[in-house]
């Protein structure tokens, strides 16, 4: 009795451990013919060939995170290529009650702060200890059309301060690019971030990927853009 009540113990853990690593391995969606799928939002966009996609959670706000293969490194940090900015396009989805052109804004907002603006700028303020962030810097800001849906573009630099030692410190930044897409109560953002050098190029391949974007209507009025 008591070895077959062990042997319904173990079969009973081998189940468990199954069933909680197929868990695990739920995901934010799926690439299928070279497209990003969300399997609960329901959009879909394309992934260049040279960009790897890494899905997220299946519960994340945080849906695929895309990162360029292959990537140029800047002339200037060619002895220490471990500190260029990898090219990387983070795709974030919340709920939110404006329009498409005042979120981006309030992301670029030194006074405004919210949850989704502080997970949306996590590598941004992701610094070491010896690095201190001194804002974005905007050069371009716009309100777009992805398909039908509203949409708006931000380009600019992060900029940030870098102590060499106890008085001596340097300037950096890298360029950082938001583009973000309205659907109902739903707000899908993109930020691409690499070093500015290549920003045009990168930025090129980015826009093809968001402009593919195909997303059916969902619920919810869209605001108008001011």
């Amino acid at each position: 009795m008591v070895k077959r009540l062990l042997m319904i113990g173990l079969a009973l853990l081998v189940c468990f451990s199954v069933a909680d690593a197929r868990k695990k391995k739920e995901k934010s969606g799926e690439i299928d013919k070279g497209a990003f799928v969300d399997s609960q939002y329901g959009y879909q966009f394309s992934v260049l060939e040279n960009w790897d996609a890494e899905l997220q959670k299946k519960g994340s706000d945080f849906r695929v995170v895309l990162t360029q293969k292959d990537y140029k490194i800047p002339p200037e940090l060619m002895p220490t290529p471990q500190l260029a900015r990898v090219p990387t396009i983070d795709v974030y989805i919340c709920s939110m009650p404006f329009g498409a052109l005042e979120f981006i804004d309030s992301l670029a907002s030194e006074s405004y702060s919210s949850g989704d603006k502080k997970d949306i700028m996590r590598e941004i303020l992701a610094l070491d200890e010896n690095v201190i962030y001194d804002g974005l810097k905007m050069s371009r800001r716009t309100p777009l059309k992805i398909g039908d849906l509203d949409a708006a573009q931000w380009e600019g630099t992060a900029n940030f301060v870098v102590k060499q030692g106890t008085f001596e410190t340097s300037k950096r930044s890298y360029a950082v690019g938001f583009v973000v897409v309205k659907n109902g109560d739903s707000m899908l953002s993109f930020t691409i971030t690499c070093e500015g050098t290549f920003f045009p190029e990168i930025l090129k391949e980015a826009t093809t990927m968001i402009q593919s974007l195909k997303w059916p209507p969902m619920a919810g009025d869209v605001e108008e853009e001011g």
